[in-house]
């Protein structure tokens, strides 16, 4: 009976060990639990963060380029804007020239038809003094003439009557001059003024 008695008390101190190695295994297995528990939530935090700042990322990416293509949409109409504006100032200048160089021709041919007209008043002048110097000899003349009498026979025209009549013709080629260039000024300021 001893035996058994002794059997039952090392049977029982070996559970009693087993028992308290168990619950000491367990204990050690409860803190690794916990332990890789905390690491998994450490690990799961630090993966949630990095998606999370992989998405911001990602996201940021397509706002940036989403951004830049607008930009870029932009800087090309703004482009294509000041293409079109520099070609309408082109033909602008364009057309400026071409007005400024039709000005300048006509500017040439007044002043042309100016020198023209300035030597024919010179002309008309010189004409014009001669004609009265002529005048003034023929009043002379005709002051010193003797009186005529008439005869039945026709007498061949004097001297002074051929010189008078010379003189009248003269004096209608100076007024038709003057006439002609009194036409041409008018034309001129005319064409001038417009």
């Amino acid at each position: 009976m001893k035996e058994k008695q002794n059997e039952f008390e090392i049977k029982y101190n070996d559970l009693s060990k087993k028992y308290q190695q168990t619950n000491h295994d367990n204990d050690t297995l409860r803190s690794r639990v916990k332990t890789i528990q905390q690491k998994f939530d450490y690990l799961n935090t630090e993966y949630n963060t990095i998606i999370e700042q992989n998405r911001q990322y990602e996201q940021n990416q397509f706002n940036d380029k989403t951004h830049y293509n607008e930009e870029i949409k932009q800087i090309k109409n703004n482009y294509e804007q000041e293409k079109y504006e520099k070609l309408q100032k082109d033909k602008i200048i364009e057309q400026l020239n071409e007005k400024i160089l039709f000005e300048q021709n006509q500017n040439n041919k007044i002043q042309q038809e100016l020198i023209q007209l300035k030597q024919e008043l010179k002309t008309i002048h010189s004409k014009y003094d001669t004609l009265q110097v002529e005048l003034l000899e023929l009043r002379e003349a005709k002051n010193n003439e003797p009186i005529i009498i008439e005869s039945s026979h026709p007498l061949p025209p004097s001297t002074t009557t051929r010189l008078m009549r010379s003189k009248r013709s003269a004096h209608e080629e100076v007024a038709l001059i003057c006439l002609s260039l009194l036409l041409k000024f008018l034309n001129f300021y005319i064409g001038y003024t417009r």
